[in-house]
């Protein structure tokens, strides 16, 4: 199923007229109903590619100017590891082998390997958005550098979130069968050089020798700390705050007309998966 999305966005990506021709073809859809979230997206996908059209500095520079000081710490051996799956950090290593490989990753891993550089491994947003786009089956600029700039915490509307891959690993399950099963469908086949390790041993890899494993090349905990701390301080100071009134009235994509509650969960046609992390999804065919 997401090989096929990822297939279509790029399809879509590749034309000029793509959204009127998809949006032509759901008219004549039997699943009408089941296809609005489909549509809803192809609208959202629109959004940020005007956004990219009236602010073309974002390429280079926050789109928020209360943010374009951030200090970073950015490392040229560090964003190797990053991009080639050796940080030392399973979950994000398993990710961007995945993606190197297969095009494709969903949303919530997407981010979660650009909150991880951009505030566990101290490297810029600008830094981690070149890379990726040469992995990316579905690359979109629009998308691609407002969801950057989005997860690094730099636009200034949005919650910020930093996923924590260790956090990822163990929240889901204490018991760990979540992770029994991630190890056998996702990491052993993205790090083989995990294989031989018992799972609880894996979610230990920053305190323990995995064999010919790195160790995490950076404390993420203490890192991340400090990026937020800068971030933080910028939301609450008076510049902050005033940009992100500009930024709400000039870019924000969401429709403030009513007050009625999310039904995002249970909307017909939206695809739960996209919204974990269940990554039998992403495995390849044998």
């Amino acid at each position: 199923m997401h090989y096929a999305v990822a297939e279509l966005t790029a399809e879509l990506s590749a034309t000029s007229n793509a959204t009127a021709s998809a949006t032509d073809n759901l008219q004549r859809a039997q699943w009408r109903k089941s296809l609005v979230a489909f549509q809803a997206r192809l609208h959202w996908r629109n959004h940020f590619m005007q956004r990219l059209e009236s602010a073309l500095n974002m390429e280079l520079e926050a789109i928020n100017p209360a943010y374009r000081h951030i200090e970073y710490c950015d490392s040229d051996p560090v964003l190797h590891a990053w991009i080639t799956g050796r940080t030392g950090l399973p979950l994000i290593d398993a990710c961007i082998r995945c993606l190197a490989a297969t095009g494709f990753l969903n949303f919530r891993m997407r981010a979660m390997l650009i909150t991880t550089g951009c505030f566990g491994m101290a490297q810029s947003w600008q830094a981690l958005q070149y890379p990726l786009p040469r992995l990316f089956l579905d690359y979109e600029p629009g998308i691609h550098f407002s969801q950057v700039q989005m997860q690094a915490g730099v636009v200034g509307i949005n919650t910020v979130r930093v996923y924590s891959p260790l956090k990822q690993l163990t929240d889901h399950d204490p018991d760990t069968q979540f992770i029994t099963q991630f190890i056998t469908q996702f990491i052993t086949q993205w790090v083989p050089e995990l294989r031989n390790f018992d799972s609880k041993l894996i979610t230990h890899y920053d305190s323990v020798s995995l064999g010919d494993y790195p160790s995490p090349v950076v404390d993420i905990k203490v890192t991340a700390k400090k990026i937020k701390d800068q971030i933080y301080a910028v939301r609450q100071s008076e510049q902050g705050r005033r940009e992100a009134g500009v930024m709400l009235r000039d870019h924000d994509s969401r429709k403030r007309t009513t007050t009625r509650k999310s039904t995002r969960a249970t909307k017909p046609g939206i695809n739960e998966s996209q919204l974990t992390l269940d990554f039998r999804f992403v495995v390849p065919p044998v």
